[in-house]
Order: C-alpha cells, then sequence, then structure tokens
C-alpha cells in the first residue's frame, strides 16, 4: 500500500522542564515503523534547556518524513498546553504522550491505528497495557493491564481500575473533535486526561490490546504521579480535580441533565470523603472539623473510628490520643 494512502497521525505532548526524559520520547516516536507522523510539542514555559533539545530532532523527524512542530508559551499548565496543540492537529488519530514517557516498540502507533481502525463506528478509542519503570534504571517495576471492558466511561469518571497514562491510547481525531470542539478546560493541578477522556467515552467505546507497548516513568517529581508533601497541597490538588471533572460533566454533549446531577452528586461525595481522608491524616483539628462538615452537608456519615476520632479532635485531644496509641503499640 501507498504510503500516502496511510492515515495522518498526530502525537501531541505538552511539556514543561523535562529535557532530561524527553529525547527518549522524541527516538521513540522517530523509530516507529508507521509511516505519517505529525509530532507536535507545546513548551509550557521550560527553563531548562527543553527548546534546545526539542529543535534539535526537527531535522531528524524530517529525514524520516515525519514533521516536528515547537511552540512555546507562558507556563499554565499541561492542560493548557494540551488546549493549544489540539489546534494544531492534523491527523485522523491522536496520540497524546507525556513527555517524559515513551514508546516500547516500533510497531506501537502501527498496531494502535490498524487496532481502531478495524474498529466500527461505535469505537473512537484504542489502548494498549503500560509499563512502569524505574525512573534511574529503567528496569520495569509494574505492568498495569486495563480492563477489556469496553464502556468506559463511569471507571474512568470515578477513577476506579481505569489506567490513565495517555501515551498508550489513540483517538479517533473526528469522534473528539465532535466531542469537545477542540476545547477543553484547563486547570494547572488537574493535567488533561478527564477533560479528554470523558466526553468520548461517555459516547464511544474502547478497545484493549493486551500487550504492553508503553513506558511509563515512575518519577517521584512528576505532574501525574508526583508527591504532594503537605495536607495543604494534597487538598487544593483535590479541589483541582474535583472541579475539573464537574466543569467536564457540564460540557459533555448528549449528558441528560437528570444523569449529570447524578454523577455530579457522587463526584462531590467522592471528593469530600478524599478531603476528609487527607484531614484525618493530617491531624489537623479545624481541618478535620471543617471536612466532617462538608461530609454532613452531603448526607454522609462517618464509621465509628472516625467518629471517635473526630470527638477527640473537637477537645483538642487527637494528638494526646495518638501518643498514647503509639506508646502502646511500641510496649513489649
Amino acid at each position: 500500500m501507498d504510503t500516502n494512502s496511510k492515515p495522518l497521525v498526530s502525537v501531541l505532548t505538552p511539556c514543561y522542564n523535562t529535557g532530561r526524559y524527553i529525547h527518549r520520547l522524541l527516538d521513540s516516536v522517530i523509530m516507529q515503523d508507521y509511516p505519517r507522523i505529525q509530532m507536535i510539542v507545546v513548551d509550557d514555559g521550560s527553563t531548562d534547556g527543553s527548546a534546545d533539545i526539542i529543535k534539535s530532532y526537527v531535522p531528524l523527524f524530517h529525514g524520516k518524513g515525519y514533521t516536528l512542530e515547537y511552540y512555546r508559551q507562558e507556563n499554565a499548565g499541561q492542560s493548557s498546553a494540551i488546549n493549544r496543540g489540539l489546534k494544531k492537529v492534523r491527523g485522523e488519530y491522536l496520540l497524546w504522550p507525556d513527555s517524559d514517557d515513551f514508546y516500547r516498540d516500533d510497531d506501537t502507533i502501527s498496531l494502535l491505528v490498524e487496532t481502531l481502525r478495524a474498529l466500527p463506528g461505535d469505537y473512537a478509542m484504542a489502548r494498549t497495557w503500560i509499563n512502569y519503570l524505574d525512573e534511574n534504571s529503567l528496569d520495569v517495576i509494574g505492568v498495569d493491564g486495563p480492563d477489556k471492558g469496553e464502556s468506559e466511561f463511569e471507571n474512568c469518571l470515578f477513577a476506579r481500575n481505569f489506567c490513565f497514562p495517555p501515551g498508550g491510547v489513540i483517538v479517533d481525531f473526528e469522534k473528539l473533535r465532535e466531542a469537545t470542539s477542540l476545547e477543553i478546560y484547563c486547570d494547572r493541578n488537574a493535567g488533561q486526561n478527564w477533560q479528554l477522556y470523558l466526553p468520548i467515552l461517555f459516547k464511544y467505546k474502547c478497545r484493549t490490546i493486551p500487550q504492553a507497548k508503553y513506558n511509563v516513568l515512575s518519577r517521584a517529581d512528576s505532574h501525574s504521579r508526583g508527591r504532594y508533601k503537605s495536607p495543604e497541597e494534597l487538598i487544593a490538588k483535590t479541589n483541582s480535580y474535583e472541579n475539573t471533572i464537574l466543569v467536564t460533566l457540564d460540557g459533555i454533549k448528549g449528558l441528560s441533565s437528570t444523569k449529570k446531577e447524578e454523577y455530579k452528586k457522587a463526584i462531590r461525595k467522592k471528593y469530600a470523603g478524599e478531603r476528609f481522608a487527607v484531614a484525618m491524616s493530617s491531624g489537623d483539628r479545624r481541618m478535620i472539623l471543617k471536612y466532617k462538615a462538608e461530609l454532613k452537608s452531603l448526607g454522609l456519615s462517618l464509621d465509628k473510628r472516625d467518629a471517635v476520632k473526630c470527638s477527640l479532635a473537637a477537645l483538642h485531644l487527637l494528638g494526646l490520643a495518638r501518643r498514647i496509641n503509639a506508646f502502646t503499640k511500641a510496649r513489649p
């Protein structure tokens, strides 16, 4: 088959200070056996020399018959970078890998394209399993094999056994355009995956390829998988997740108002529970009582153990109770 008859595939990547890692992704795209690729990198205000590294690959991409487009913006977060990059996509299919991850095999994109093209019209997404790699040794430390379930909207919505890293995912771009109008909600603390997954998974099915064809670097300081140190940071992250999902639900075409309110109520309860869990872990009395009140306002009740801890917190005795508990455990 003439390679020009193959559909163009666009690979869109947001980048922020990943100069140490992005060469792996770029190398893994160049090694693909698929003949027609448009690569778009949107630099979200990097200060580490990422721009020079990315630009040095432009002639290498051209030599392969691919294109590599570099765009820069002031730092506004990954979702903003993706939102900008969506307007530059020319391909029939879209992949949006993170800049510190990379394709494992040279046939990954071919396999994804061939799989999705062969599916009936009620599918808009195909995905592979992924490998998690140690950031230093690059050894495989885990494999995430998403279920073969093909109606994944609610699993994604509630983060219920759903594989979020996007590099092993391909979508039909025209169906994504129809579902999102290529305008997603932007929040620097919430990434971009819910905004892309939810609208398309509401209407279309997803096919899973049970092969680990994409590598995810397990980095302690990454945006999506990084460690948030303080309770306040964790609460802010939780708030961003909740708000991003609620806004995205509001924009989903064809979702009835009744079902939308049902989902939004469930999401509010889910993240209220997560905020309360953070508060309980912190031991901060004011935070505990604040998020206990939030649970109550949503009609949620505490189990007996949490109720006792809240009572102690109200009496300023939670720290004492913890010390007594630790002392008791330490005794022979």
